[in-house]
């Protein structure tokens, strides 16, 4: 908890922050997401979906990521004003390591 809180402290609040999960039952049954978009004038977003019935821990891991960057890019294309710094908070080192190698 300690080091979540201290990664979480190096982004300025003035930056977009999101804030990815997806999971599953034992790993592979009712997958589903949730996204927290945290805007900096304060206001946010959250999104919850399903991934349906055969989607992996992985693969709902990843479509979360991509929720939250088309929610992002949707908002941006009507308000240009709201575009600022990003990061996305993810538990996925899987999903992370293959978006960091393009395998994604």
């Amino acid at each position: 908890m300690i080091t979540a809180q201290k990664t979480l402290g190096t982004y300025p609040e003035q930056w977009i922050h999101v804030y990815t999960d997806g999971s599953a039952f034992k790993g592979a049954i009712n997958e589903g997401y949730g996204v927290r978009i945290q805007y900096p004038d304060k206001t946010k977003e959250e999104l919850i979906e399903s991934c349906g019935s055969n989607c992996s821990s992985y693969e709902a891991e990843a479509f979360v990521i991509e929720a939250a960057v088309f929610q992002l890019t949707s908002v941006f294309s009507l308000y240009p004003e709201k575009t600022e710094n990003i990061v996305i908070f993810s538990d996925s080192n899987s999903v992370l390591e293959a978006l960091q190698n393009k395998s994604l």
